[in-house]
């Protein structure tokens, strides 16, 4: 059937890989880029029409008869070198549909995928700043689709970082979520939801220390952090903050970095909007996650 919204996706974008290691010479960084596409319907789709534009270029009508003709959840990648990429993913399952002209900006920019008339099926502008992942601009980190269905592509919280440094093209990064979200299979407090969405039991922390801002003099500021588990399916983190305990809202906390780490989860780290001096009498934050 005909390639559209309901039945074809941009799951996965590859847009800051790493540096190539000694045994990638001679490629350079762009040459491991590559954009990721998956039939989320339930019947076989033709891409012979469909169009990658944008940021780059690319025509299925050039691609192999396996590449273009896609059963339901089957993915396809297109890639910057088609040389190098089995060089850096040498077991993936991976359909590759041929190299597409062009490179993907490191700091934003805009995706298009068209169908025959030229329509847009998907079409979104990332950037490396929040509300998108931030962890995905830099380190060979990949972008993500929360979960391969018709999710609107222009929101940023339907992107995630990919669990693993360069991420997992042709399939699927995500642990299944907990059969009981709402239970405490293990009587501590915490709901199955919650551990699943960080990776444990731990509970973020809340602390005072000097934080020297790229420009500007150190300052004490509040830092908050907790924890996220990178393979995490479609969970959304919102640190907030106020100084009543009743109107919480997240303009109080910036956001600072995110440190991954070799476990699959990663420490989240926000610091107070400003220093501890200009702070009111009370001062606290807290964690949603949904």
């Amino acid at each position: 059937i005909t390639p559209a919204s309901a039945n074809l996706a941009v799951t996965e974008l590859m847009y800051c890989p790493r540096p190539p290691g000694p045994s990638e010479s001679p490629y350079a960084t762009n040459d491991f880029e590559f954009i990721g596409l998956t039939n989320i319907g339930s019947e076989s789709i033709d891409l012979s029409g469909v169009t990658i534009a944008g940021a780059v270029t690319f025509a299925f009508a050039d691609a192999t008869p396996a590449a273009r003709y896609l059963g339901p959840g089957g993915r396809v990648v297109v890639v910057s070198n088609d040389a190098a990429f089995p060089v850096r993913y040498p077991s993936l399952p991976a359909v590759i549909a041929g190299r597409f002209t062009g490179n993907f900006d490191d700091a934003s920019a805009t995706v298009r995928v068209l169908d025959g008339t030229g329509a847009a099926i998907r079409e979104f502008t990332y950037t490396k700043v929040e509300p998108w992942p931030v962890d995905a601009g830099g380190g060979g980190v990949s972008l993500v689709l929360n979960t391969a269905a018709d999710l609107d592509h222009t929101l940023p919280e339907h992107w995630h970082a990919s669990a693993t440094v360069d991420g997992f093209p042709g399939a699927d990064d995500h642990q299944p979520l907990p059969a009981n979200p709402n239970g405490d299979d293990n009587g501590n407090g915490l709901s199955n939801f919650y551990e699943y969405a960080t990776g444990g039991s731990s509970l973020p922390a809340f602390t005072m220390e000097t934080y020297a801002p790229p420009v500007g003099a150190a300052e004490t500021h509040a830092m908050f952090r907790f924890n996220r588990n990178l393979a995490a399916r479609g969970c959304t983190f919102i640190a907030e903050s106020c100084d009543n305990l009743t109107s919480w809202d997240s303009s109080g906390l910036v956001y600072v970095g995110t440190a991954r780490r070799s476990d699959g989860t990663a420490v989240v780290t926000y610091r107070s909007a400003v220093p501890v001096s200009a702070l009111p009498a009370k001062f606290f934050a807290r964690l949603r996650v949904k």
